[in-house]
């Protein structure tokens, strides 16, 4: 399986993911991948990823952290509008970044069982941040 064919072959199980509300394979880590019309990626396992310049394009920054502050992975993160869920993504990293029309949305985490969520509002321009915490049983 060619390198493309498998990118469209894992963002076409994780749009069926997100319609279907069932778990996702894992997104793979640094690989901006597109679902319908929403590009995503999982990222910020070390600083040097952090600070990569191609993810201060995209429109919203998904945090996941337990009540210390501290990074989280393997979580199902699911970004929806309007009680329609429209991207679901199993990230081992701690940071989910979508890229977004400006508009208000729902995101939610879930980690071993629980789960956690919030609103948020992307804007035109600029990145919106929604930090998702969970306590400290979280792994």
């Amino acid at each position: 399986m060619t390198a493309r064919a498998g990118a469209l072959f894992a963002a076409c199980i994780v749009s069926w993911s997100a319609q279907a509300q069932t778990p996702a394979p894992p997104f793979p880590l640094d690989t901006p991948m597109r679902m319908r019309t929403i590009d995503a990626v999982c990222t910020g396992v070390s600083s040097d990823t952090r600070e990569d310049p191609r993810w201060q394009g995209y429109r919203l920054r998904v945090e996941v952290v337990d009540g210390a502050g501290q990074y989280l992975s393997d979580a199902q993160v699911t970004v929806s509008k309007a009680d329609e869920a429209l991207a679901s993504v199993n990230c081992q990293g701690p940071w989910v970044l979508f890229n977004l029309p400006a508009g208000a949305y729902s995101v939610s985490a879930e980690i071993a069982g629980v789960t956690k969520g919030g609103r948020v509002t992307v804007g035109a321009s600029g990145q919106a941040r929604l930090i998702l915490r969970f306590d400290a049983g979280a792994k």
